[in-house]
């Protein structure tokens, strides 16, 4: 119901005269989704600018960053990953062709929230699908935050503009503390269970609006280097879900930290067993009932002692 209301508070905040049908089924109302002509993009390379200005119905202008110079690049401390093209990107997520980097135009340059993450779909039903579960979840600093979306007939492209998560994915996260030489394993630890609970911590936030994510992946968890905070994003495959469907996507939860993180710090030389506890609970093997009825909520609640002996209070 939230995810169906946010669609049609999307639409009806959009509406256009001219909104012909997808073709394709939403799959919360079981209708059509219609499309909605929501923006425009301009080439800017007459006025000697790499890059496009997209314009969104909403009133937002967003400046797209293909090839930032290298005061911008070192100054936001940004990776260093380039297209075939040449151009700068910041990652890529499911159903969509990369994650760049765009100016909001409504900002100074030199303002601290002026340069936002983009991600550009291959069509339309995808991008609203996305962004409609952004406005569904709501305002939460678990939740990478969705500022604004354009549907561009042009190109046939959309585009959705979201905060920059100044610290990169989980996996670039992790890697950085494991290669760190100047760290000892017990502060490689201690950090590597500091990023763990803050995973823990999005998707039991999800699971307390009634959504499931639906693509537990380690690049789908980011860092903020300046305030510290873990956010999920992609949402393109988060549904919602019922309490049995929570539990399973813990259980891939748990499947993530042994496959993605367990290795890694093994490697690093890290002791394993506080992990090794963690994905027990997850993966249900804990004697105690309520334990597997709520296993983040458990391990969240009593993470000062985590050892399964001592999770219940």
């Amino acid at each position: 119901m939230m995810l169906n209301n946010a669609l049609n508070l999307l639409r009806n905040r959009f509406d256009t005269p001219q909104r012909p049908q997808t073709g394709a089924i939403d799959p919360h109302s079981g209708g059509p989704i219609a499309r909605d002509y929501l923006g425009t993009r301009d080439d800017l390379s007459s006025a000697g600018i790499i890059g496009s200005k997209i314009n969104a119905e909403s009133g937002h202008a967003y400046i797209t960053q293909e090839r930032p110079s290298v005061h911008i690049v070192e100054r936001l401390e940004l990776p260093r990953n380039y297209d075939r093209n040449g151009n700068l990107i910041l990652g890529s997520g499911t159903n969509s062709v990369n994650i760049s980097l765009a100016r909001n135009h409504q900002l100074p340059e030199d303002h601290a929230n002026a340069y936002v993450a983009m991600k550009t779909f291959v069509g339309y039903e995808q991008a609203a699908l996305e962004y409609a579960n952004h406005q569904a979840l709501g305002d939460n600093p678990r939740f990478v935050k969705a500022l604004d979306v354009a549907h561009v007939t042009s190109d046939e492209c959309s585009y959705m503009f979201m905060e920059r998560m100044t610290g990169g994915d989980g996996k670039a996260h992790l890697e950085q503390i494991f290669r760190e030489r100047a760290l000892r394993p017990d502060e490689k630890k201690e950090l590597m269970l500091d990023a763990i609970h803050g995973y823990l911590s999005c998707l039991k936030a999800m699971h307390d609006k009634g959504f499931k994510h639906g693509d537990i992946d380690i690049k789908n968890f980011f860092h903020d280097a300046d305030s510290h905070r873990v956010a999920i994003g992609d949402f393109g495959r988060s549904r919602q879900a019922n309490p049995a469907q929570q539990i399973d996507e813990a259980k891939e939860l748990g499947m993530m930290f042994n496959r993605d993180i367990r290795p890694e710090a093994l490697r690093a030389r890290v002791d394993t067993k506080d992990l090794d506890n963690i994905i027990g609970v997850l993966y249900g093997s804990h004697p105690d009932p309520r334990v597997k009825e709520d296993p983040i909520g458990i391990l969240l609640k009593n993470w000062a002692q985590i050892q399964p002996n001592y999770l219940i209070q």
